[in-house]
């Protein structure tokens, strides 16, 4: 069943504690704690700095990520990912499923996302039924509309359209 699209945080990632995030709005940035996190039935409006959602470890670090909605989140950080970062250095594990992101912005790149894992393939990077619309602010800034980097990149079932960047104006993968 490795391919097979899953419903729980249980089915992803077995018996890994976390913490459910159900807050609407407010930013989520975690670059030094142990938490793994289940982000689910959130609308993040307006954020801006990070984004929504910025999470950077080297520890074992599991994100489920669903059913929520990113409308005009923007990041000045320099590191991408206008809505939501997650990179993982030595251990990653980062899961969307069914999320919209409308009209993301970076300042240097990855309008809607970022993430990365190891290049391993026990390193779950999936993207199951998102919309990515309108991200971008125009065709001569910016690149790539998402980036997934390495470890089991599966990308299935996506609507992107109508981004704008001067390159990857939609899936820009790393494997």
């Amino acid at each position: 069943m490795k391919n097979a699209k899953r419903f729980s945080w249980s089915e992803y990632f077995g018996n890994a504690d976390k913490v459910n995030q159900t807050h609407n709005g407010t930013a989520l940035y975690d670059t030094t704690s142990p938490k793994n996190y289940y982000v689910f039935i959130c609308i993040f409006e307006n954020c801006t700095e990070n984004g929504a959602i910025h999470i950077e470890r080297s520890n074992d670090l599991y994100v489920l990520l669903e059913e929520s909605v990113f409308n005009r989140c923007k990041s000045t950080s320099g590191s991408g990912g206008g809505s939501v970062y997650f990179y993982g250095y030595l251990a990653g594990h980062i899961v969307q499923q069914r999320n919209c992101y409308f009209k993301s912005i970076d300042t240097s790149f990855c309008n809607a996302f970022f993430h990365k894992v190891p290049p391993t393939n026990t390193n779950e990077n999936y993207v199951f039924e998102i919309s990515v619309s309108d991200c971008g602010e125009s065709e001569s800034e910016g690149s790539y509309t998402f980036y997934m980097a390495f470890g089991d990149v599966q990308i299935k079932n996506n609507n992107i359209t109508y981004n704008k960047c001067n390159s990857g104006s939609s899936i820009v993968s790393d494997l």
